[in-house]
């Protein structure tokens, strides 16, 4: 099965029945992965009705076995319709419904520990990493200024190819799933679906009911966030990665993501006080 950037996956058949087996790469832990974590994850979001059933898990190599889902994948182009973004939102406010996750997860942390693999792998590090770094302390305080959000069940990593219409809008790979800020989930998921303006008020009017100017704020903020977490994780997967796929450009293209974004952002937004 194609599509994994840190993984192998196969569709395996055993007595007429399908299943997916997924292969783990090699150090994921590096890349802030644990497979206990993400197994008892992928069981709570089963259990949700969001994910696919666990048929297996084999601890020594990471390995996780998983129900063969009969779907099909579909495009950004058209996930980013009115009528799936309200699909996908259903999933993921049963995912943030969900019993608690085992782990705390910040994509601040996140971040930072990603920047110290990288410098001890010696990954190309972008020359003004000094001032990403900054923005990003920035954005937290911002973001955080009166108190963190109530932390729920999340996905943390909501890129096209983990959905699979079956008739509902499965999500599938729980490898940094955990309990966190539900808004990075929206970010996340708007950010690798390159949604507009008008479709975040679609994404934000189906999640909370509303798209207020501070639930406008929220996401646009973390959106900064993602992109920059998605190019820090190709930055260490330059290093750590094993399969014929080149990294490099692929972080690239999200810090650049990240500062279009930042360029022409609100600048209120970004201010402390407001």
């Amino acid at each position: 099965l194609g599509g994994g950037l840190t993984n192998q996956n196969y569709r395996v058949e055993v007595d007429g029945a399908f299943y997916v087996v997924r292969i783990c790469g090699h150090d994921t832990e590096l890349l802030g992965i644990n497979r206990r974590h993400e197994y008892e994850c992928n069981l709570i979001a089963a259990e949700a009705g969001v994910a696919p059933r666990v048929v297996a898990f084999f601890p020594d190599l990471g390995s996780l076995v998983t129900q063969y889902v009969d779907s099909v994948k579909r495009p950004a182009s058209e996930i980013g319709t009115r009528e799936n973004i309200e699909r996908v939102v259903r999933s993921v406010r049963a995912l943030h419904g969900a019993r608690t996750f085992p782990s705390q997860w910040s994509p601040f942390r996140m971040i930072e520990g990603y920047a110290q693999t990288a410098s001890r792998l010696g990954c190309p590090i972008p020359d003004d990493g000094e001032v990403l770094s900054a923005d990003l302390r920035h954005i937290e305080q911002v973001l955080y200024r009166d108190a963190a959000p109530q932390a729920v069940p999340c996905h943390n990593d909501l890129l096209n190819d983990n959905f699979l219409d079956d008739g509902s809008m499965r999500i599938i790979d729980y490898e940094y799933a955990a309990m966190g800020d539900p808004y990075f989930d929206l970010a996340n998921f708007s950010s690798h679906h390159r949604l507009t303006d008008e479709q975040d008020v679609w994404l934000l009017e189906a999640y909370a009911r509303r798209a207020d100017a501070a639930d406008m704020r929220r996401l646009q903020l973390m959106k900064l966030v993602s992109d920059v977490r998605e190019a820090m994780w190709g930055v260490v997967q330059i290093r750590l990665s094993k399969l014929n796929f080149d990294y490099e450009p692929y972080a690239r293209e999200w810090f650049g993501r990240y500062q279009v974004k930042r360029a022409s952002m609100n600048r209120a937004w970004l201010r402390a006080n407001d």
